[in-house]
């Protein structure tokens, strides 16, 4: 077994009954055992990235996202023991912390979110507006933009 919280298990319980989740967070709340926090971390770290990953659609974020839910284990561990079901509170707080992150995981920058339309140019002019010079008329958004400036300095 090269996995060291299953070697724990196999130290841990020689003739091979694992641990519930249930004593194993009794474990790490009493004794603060490692190990034991490990090995659930190790049990259930699929549950919590797959379903970060649903959420965010960022792997990298869904990370995060999975480091911020075992964190918040490690915290509230005696509060979690209390219920019994240590995978349907890891599903819904990591469901609720991948949501919180989910804007703050959002592509910023445009070229992220694939190629921008440029603006559309009406060929007709509207009442009341002046006509438009031939050079601004066919040009792009940035030699518009670069005709309506005084000077233009480039680096």
């Amino acid at each position: 077994m090269p996995h060291s919280a299953a070697r724990l298990v196999a130290a841990l319980v020689p003739d091979g009954a694992t641990p519930t989740d249930a004593e194993l967070l009794a474990r790490f709340v009493t004794d603060r055992d490692t190990g034991a926090f490990e090995l659930l971390v190790w049990r259930h770290a699929g549950l919590v990235l797959r379903t970060c990953r649903g959420v965010l659609g960022d792997h990298h974020a869904a990370e995060d996202a999975t480091q911020a839910v075992f964190l918040a284990l490690a915290r509230q561990a005696a509060s979690v023991g209390r219920t019994g079901c240590t995978a349907g509170w890891l599903f819904r707080v990591a469901r609720r912390v991948a949501t919180r992150a989910a804007p703050a995981a959002a592509p910023t920058n445009r070229s992220k979110c694939g190629p921008r339309r440029p603006p559309r140019i009406r060929s007709g002019r509207s009442a009341g507006s002046r006509p438009r010079t031939r050079a601004a008329r066919g040009a792009g958004p940035v030699t518009r933009a670069i005709s309506r400036t005084d000077a233009v300095v480039l680096f």
